[in-house]
């Protein structure tokens, strides 16, 4: 929850100019973005889109966000920017879950949460001298237990309310915005609706979500689902050949310990098969997994 440690972050003297903005500046910033067809921007367009009028002072700045090919990251640009905006903190919260809302969904799924996560917290490593950002299998341990913290209704997606009302209620986002102070006290809740086609966004955010359901889904170490309906072609058990081993009672699992896994995985299946999505929902949400193990104890098997 300490993001800046014991020390007050000081932003390097070329990237002043992008701090202290106001919320509509901000908004038209963003919205004209979200017409561009990549995610990183060119020296070109960081001129044009913040506004530089001084060529020599727009490359400096250009230069401190570490650009690969000539093109800078613009997420890790304008998400610092609203952290350090002249807006009270709840505003600048409103402001940041409309922008990471890529679809317009009004809500925030796992991938625009950790894009979120990943881009502010590099952004600041590049505003910010000092400041050094966590890794990114430290970014996803945070981000996870952030977004269960969140989502409260267990839906998997995050609503502005439930956002506003963590950041109320928790000091994690206060103390990331404490240290840039603010002479707009204005609140505002609502979320922006921007215009545009943000192409670029959508296409992010899906291939995010496919590179976090890959990574669960070697952790797990699951199986694709079988084919619905694909008989054409049956497996069958390879037939062993030599000396059977003997049977030996495993040192680790007891009798109550099978049969409670039998009857956890029998309470889940839907005919003779459980569906991937299903299962890794449980398996990722300790209160449903809990609920779920409690319903199936609870039943007797044959002959209990």
């Amino acid at each position: 929850s300490q993001v800046w440690g014991h020390d007050r972050p000081k932003v390097w003297p070329d990237l002043e100019d992008l701090q202290g903005w106001h919320r509509e500046r901000l908004k038209e910033v963003f919205e004209e973005f979200r017409n561009c067809t990549m995610i990183s921007v060119s020296l070109a367009a960081f001129c044009k889109l913040l506004r530089f009028e001084n060529r020599g002072r727009a490359e400096l700045a250009f230069d401190l966000f570490d650009p690969k090919g000539g093109r800078a990251d613009f997420l890790s640009i304008i998400g610092p920017m609203v952290i350090m905006s002249n807006q009270h903190f709840v505003s600048r919260a409103s402001l940041l879950f409309s922008i990471y809302d890529f679809n317009s969904s009004g809500t925030l799924n796992r991938a625009e949460f950790f894009i979120a996560m990943r881009t502010l917290l590099k952004g600041c490593s590049h505003f910010c001298d000092g400041f050094t950002p966590p890794s990114l299998g430290e970014i996803e341990r945070i981000t996870t237990s952030i977004f269960n913290k969140i989502d409260s209704d267990k839906s998997d997606l995050i609503s502005l309310g439930e956002f506003l009302a963590f950041v109320y209620r928790s000091k994690t986002f206060r103390n990331l915005a404490a240290p840039f102070s603010s002479h707009d006290g204005r609140i505002y809740e609502e979320q922006v609706w921007f215009a545009g086609r943000g192409v670029n966004l959508d296409t992010l955010s899906m291939k995010t979500t496919r590179q976090l359901e890959k990574k669960l889904k070697h952790k797990l170490r699951l199986t694709p689902d079988p084919p619905e309906e694909d008989n054409t072609r049956r497996w069958r058990r390879p037939r062993h050949r030599g000396r059977r081993r003997p049977w030996r009672q495993p040192a680790a699992v007891s009798r109550s310990h099978a049969w409670i896994l039998w009857r956890f995985f029998c309470h889940l299946a839907d005919g003779r098969t459980i569906p991937i999505k299903d299962l890794r929902q449980i398996l990722s949400d300790d209160l449903r997994a809990a609920a779920a193990l409690e319903a199936a104890g609870g039943k007797q098997g044959p002959g209990q």
